[in-house]
């Protein structure tokens, strides 16, 4: 799976800006060429996609392993595990 890497080796997330009048799809299956956006081109990944839209305009964490248990966003499960990237 295509993860943003530090000089470690260990993954890092997508940090985005996002403006309150922007509604994106997190690509949850790791396969588009646009991540961390959802291409929708690719049906295996439809109910792992999620939507991202905010009340006001902030930066958020988006998850890049695909381990975490709160998608779209980071919750660290890539430092937990001696396997990750």
């Amino acid at each position: 799976m295509p993860d943003i890497l530090r000089p470690s080796g260990r993954c890092l997330p997508h940090v985005v800006e996002i403006e309150p009048h922007e509604v994106r799809a997190w690509c949850g299956c790791g396969r588009s060429a646009m991540l961390p956006w959802c291409e929708s081109r690719d049906a295996r990944c439809g109910e792992r996609s999620r939507r991202v839209a905010v009340e006001r305009p902030r930066l958020v964490w988006l998850c890049s392993c695909l381990r975490t248990e709160n998608p779209p966003f980071c919750d660290g499960p890539h430092s937990l595990h001696e396997d990750a990237p």
